[in-house]
């Protein structure tokens, strides 16, 4: 349901900028830039997301935020089970999703890899130390995104060239705002396991 409407908005823009006259390779260069850097920004904030709900709650408030590889596969067999493909096939690409986003530096983290936060002070701690980089990460999700191209959308008639504006911003503002926090989260949890799981820590 995310890429529909995020789909709809690119394509019409790029059909908008080809028929002012804009040359085809600057549209697709420009447009597919901002569409992959769109997806790196949401994929980022909903990992983030789904970290801190699974370590900064209780088990009974976090059930289903982190599921491992294995319980996914396991939801999809059950799906092609009870007959239905549809579903066993959104996650399929829900697990491809999830592969990626666990990939590199993620997969050595707290609740990845590294035993998550298990007890109520545990959690206080990663609370404290990742508060404000979810503060952050919540205007990197996908709502952020629909409003600045809708904004280039709804500003084209005043300003034609609003729609590669908001493509601009996105590939620069925003890439810097995901950079910033990504390398942000990778030295809080160095320090927070350095703290907690000591023995856990990966090599520099």
């Amino acid at each position: 349901m995310d890429v529909i409407p995020t789909a709809a908005i690119f394509l019409g823009s790029a059909w908008f900028l080809y028929r002012a006259g804009y040359d085809p390779i600057f549209i697709n260069v420009v447009g597919w830039s901002a569409g992959y850097s769109m997806k790196w920004h949401v994929h980022s904030y909903d990992h983030a997301k789904n970290l801190y709900l699974q370590n900064a709650l209780p088990p009974d408030q976090s059930v289903g935020a982190l599921p491992t590889m294995e319980e996914i596969a396991e939801e999809r067999e059950a799906r092609l089970r009870a007959g239905d493909r549809f579903g066993a096939l959104i996650l399929k690409g829900f697990a491809l999703v999830t592969v990626g986003q666990r990939q590199g530096w993620q997969k050595g983290r707290l609740g990845l890899g590294v035993a998550g936060a298990a007890t109520e002070d545990e959690r206080a701690a990663y609370r404290d130390e990742f508060r404000s980089t979810m503060r952050l990460w919540t205007w990197n999700g996908l709502g952020t995104h629909l409003a600045i191209l809708l904004a280039g959308t709804a500003a084209t008639p005043f300003f034609q060239g609003a729609t590669v504006a908001a493509w601009a911003f996105i590939l620069g503002p925003v890439n810097l705002l995901t950079l910033y926090l990504r390398s942000s989260e990778r030295r809080i949890e160095r320090a927070l396991q350095a703290r907690l799981r000591p023995v856990g820590l990966g090599p520099p």
